[in-house]
């Protein structure tokens, strides 16, 4: 069921999926993240992730953002947007 979703989301690209991630380019790991968060209701606006989860929601943001780091070999930030009442989530180092 989430392989046919994220295959979905994914299009051509769910071929990406087949190789390691350590041979991932940047825009590859973006892509893949962007299809994952679609897929859970959130959106990216260029490298900005946004998801739509409640401030106090800080336990379910670290959550993703550990397994963002894992899945995908990146560090990113989270923070909170108090004006637009979403999180956003930034990849700041590749590692590749």
């Amino acid at each position: 069921m989430f392989d046919e979703r994220l295959k979905e989301y994914l299009g051509k690209d769910f071929e990406l999926l087949k190789k390691p991630t350590i041979y991932y380019t940047k825009k590859e790991k973006f892509r893949i993240l962007q299809a994952i968060v679609l897929m859970f209701g959130g959106e990216s606006r260029g490298d900005l992730i946004i998801l739509f989860f409640d401030k106090d929601d800080t336990e379910r943001m670290d959550i993703v953002e550990s397994s963002i780091e894992s899945l995908l070999d990146v560090a990113v930030s989270t923070s909170y947007n108090e004006e637009q009442k979403h999180w956003e989530i930034i990849i700041t180092d590749f590692k590749k």
